[in-house]
């Protein structure tokens, strides 16, 4: 959907969902691009709560952020219409998490917005992890943020296959970052490991390396400052198509955690503004200016 510079109230296509157009959501900095349309404030509403129930549950979190992708050479339009793909990837990745050793909660905590895909994608021939040769960048495609207890699971580990060993050339590892290619591969109808190439990415820093994220319990709301403008990019609208099924999701919050959460952490600045600017306008998807 092209906003131009029309300002909404609400996602034309879905209008129980509130368009959010400033820079900061409850003081938390987002991920704004006016130019090309709003957030979602359910959206980033969703978002939050996750993050800070998961902050409630464990003592330190450790947060990746990474995106799925579709091979060209097999396609189900299921897959995406009704997500059957990406929830087999979630119980998938779920299960191996479960069976990791340890005595702290394994649990899978997520995020996930389908979206359609950029063309202008670059590609990086001298670096074969990167090559677009598998990938399928006509079709949607899947970011995600899952959360996890940091006493379970503190690294991302290796993203190249196995090196050495019966198992070489294959995603054959304990690490996460290994179970997150298996769990992708698996749900692309066992895919083979080879074939894997451009269909998992990870978060990259400036230098080419994939970053993490860890916020604690005694850091409080402060602590959700990255980590919230991570997670906000997958809240925007104008890459989302809203006319097929379910194009976000969560994993579960307590509802009773929630509600005293937005107690504890009052009212959004902006919300006074927004009202005092909105009260009159008669349509709900009229502009603001």
């Amino acid at each position: 959907m092209n906003y131009r510079n029309q300002r909404f109230r609400r996602i034309i296509e879905r209008p129980h969902l509130r368009a959010h157009w400033e820079n900061t959501f409850y003081g938390y900095e987002v991920q704004q691009d006016r130019m090309k349309g709003p957030q979602v404030l359910d959206y980033l509403k969703s978002t939050l709560e996750l993050i800070a129930y998961t902050q409630y549950l464990y003592s330190q979190c450790f947060a990746l952020r990474f995106d799925l992708r579709f091979p060209r050479d097999a396609w189900s339009p299921a897959w995406v219409e009704r997500n059957e793909a990406l929830q087999a990837f979630l119980d998938h990745l779920s299960s191996e998490l479960e069976q990791a050793s340890g005595k702290h909660s394994r649990k899978l905590h997520y995020l996930w917005a389908r979206e359609l895909n950029d063309q202008s994608r670059r590609l990086y021939p001298d670096r074969a992890h990167c090559v677009d040769r598998e990938a399928d960048l006509t079709r949607p495609h899947y970011h995600l943020l899952i959360i996890l207890n940091r006493d379970s699971f503190n690294a991302l580990g290796h993203i190249f296959p196995t090196r050495h060993g019966p198992w070489a050339g294959n995603y054959a590892d304990q690490c996460l970052a290994h179970r997150i290619q298996r769990a992708w591969s698996w749900a692309l109808d066992n895919r083979p490991h080879e074939r894997m190439p451009g269909m998992v990415e990870f978060a990259k820093d400036l230098n080419g390396s994939p970053i993490s994220f860890t916020f604690r319990r005694q850091q409080g709301p402060a602590g959700l400052k990255e980590v919230m403008y991570v997670a906000s990019y997958l809240c925007k609208a104008y890459s989302k198509n809203f006319a097929a099924s379910r194009c976000f999701q969560r994993s579960y919050a307590n509802q009773d955690f929630c509600k005293d959460f937005w107690e504890t952490l009052g009212p959004d600045p902006h919300d006074l503004g927004r009202l005092l600017t909105w009260w009159w306008l008669p349509d709900r998807t009229e502009p603001l200016f």
